[in-house]
């Protein structure tokens, strides 16, 4: 398990997760607004926590239903003056 970002307690409006939560292999965001401001995976190692990083810091928006969508690769969930590409 891994774990980046920060906010304080209530600090965010919504927690997105992705993957197998039954099986213990998913990621989790919080999320202020459309933004990430922590993340955390846990067993799921192919990416490593790097992206989840890259779209913190950078505050990018993103599409809460494509963050959601395993089948969506992380960077694709970034949306850019409304339209969505890869980050």
């Amino acid at each position: 398990m891994e774990f980046a970002g920060w906010f304080p307690r209530g600090g965010y409006d919504a927690l997105v997760t992705r993957g197998d939560l039954e099986a213990r292999a998913f990621c989790a965001f919080w999320l202020t607004g459309d933004r990430i401001v922590a993340g955390m995976h846990v067993n799921q190692w192919d990416e490593g926590i790097a992206p989840v990083q890259d779209l913190i810091r950078d505050a990018v928006p993103v599409d809460r239903h494509r963050l959601a969508d395993p089948a969506v690769p992380l960077r694709d969930s970034v949306e850019c003056n409304g339209i969505r590409g890869s980050g």
